[in-house]
């Protein structure tokens, strides 16, 4: 069959970055077991929940934000930089009637910060004051990386969700460090409204990423749960106890066949598998700046990420 030249360059040009798509979500690199994965056994036993029945959000446990905007967050429009539309605000979050309410206002704000280090093409030092303008406030909650964090077991959210243009909840797993020096981080919940919501599963570890979309066909405006069962070697996610995905750290190891795992071996292992790091838990609505998923005229507000519980179970 022949082809005009200009199918043959349009080939040409999304072949390879079809390919290299695939190839970002599929990194290996060898790794050698010199001593044995442990397993948990068992069956999933609650280690840690919090069913927000008070009148006021748990601090000894949570915070109202992580990391403060930055300066340099304001240097590009939002939409061309990716920066987040919203600021988080501690008054966004309300615990009332046995649920937690992250809650998105469309409102002008003006967030008054503090240099936290030198900024030597800004011509700015350590301790200079700046103001960003923001048109958007919204809630968000971490766990406290001093009195609360965890490494494996399953991870799991009962909540209601916002739809409409822009409205970007999430609820996931972060961890310093990592084998690149950046963030690991496991996206229990990540859901994408446009036209047509997408809920996400993105696995990261540094800079190396492994994400699959799916377009939901269930209303996240009602209750569901949400959860992720991460394992020494493997990641799998849940809506509603129906499995929808497995990332696997080893290609063909798993803590299903233990002589693959308790002896000195190299396997190949997909580098976007988080691993040796213990990770807090994130709940956030944020406001997204993407292209064809920014906020619109039509967009709804308030908006409200509504959480019945979040559930945190081990093994042995």
């Amino acid at each position: 069959m022949q082809y005009p030249n200009y199918v043959l360059l349009i080939l040409l040009f999304i072949s390879p970055n079809l390919l290299y798509s695939q190839y970002k979500n599929r990194q290996q690199k060898r790794e050698k077991i010199q001593t044995p994965i442990n397993c948990p056994q068992g069956e999933y036993q609650l280690l840690w929940q919090d069913d927000f029945n008070g009148s006021q959000l748990d601090t000894s446990i949570w915070r109202t934000a992580y990391g403060n905007p930055k300066p340099w967050d304001c240097t590009l429009p939002r939409k061309e930089c990716g920066t987040e539309l919203q600021l988080y605000q501690a008054d966004n979050v309300i615990v009332s009637n046995g649920t937690l309410k992250l809650v998105a206002q469309k409102k002008s704000t003006i967030y008054k910060g503090v240099y936290e280090q030198d900024h030597l093409c800004a011509y700015k030092v350590k301790g200079d004051t700046f103001n960003l303008n923001f048109n958007y406030t919204s809630g968000a909650i971490e766990t406290r990386s001093d009195t609360i964090a965890f490494q494996y077991g399953r991870f799991e959210i009962r909540c209601r969700l916002p739809i409409g243009a822009g409205m970007w909840p999430a609820f996931w797993l972060w961890g310093g460090g990592g084998e690149t020096g950046r963030a690991g981080e496991i996206d229990i919940l990540e859901i994408f409204s446009s036209d047509q919501a997408i809920y996400t599963t993105s696995v990261h570890n540094g800079n190396k990423k492994a994400r699959v979309d799916k377009v939901i066909d269930w209303d996240i405006k009602e209750w569901h749960t949400y959860s992720v069962e991460w394992q020494p070697t493997a990641i799998k996610y849940y809506v509603d106890n129906q499995l929808i995905r497995t990332y696997q750290r080893f290609k063909r190891a798993n803590c299903e066949d233990t002589k693959a795992i308790t002896r000195t071996r190299s396997l190949k292992r997909n580098e976007a598998f988080p691993w040796k790091q213990w990770m807090v838990l994130r709940l956030n609505l944020a406001l997204n700046p993407e292209a064809g998923m920014e906020v619109t005229s039509t967009t709804p507000f308030p908006g409200l990420m509504e959480v019945d519980y979040v559930r945190v179970y081990q093994k042995e």
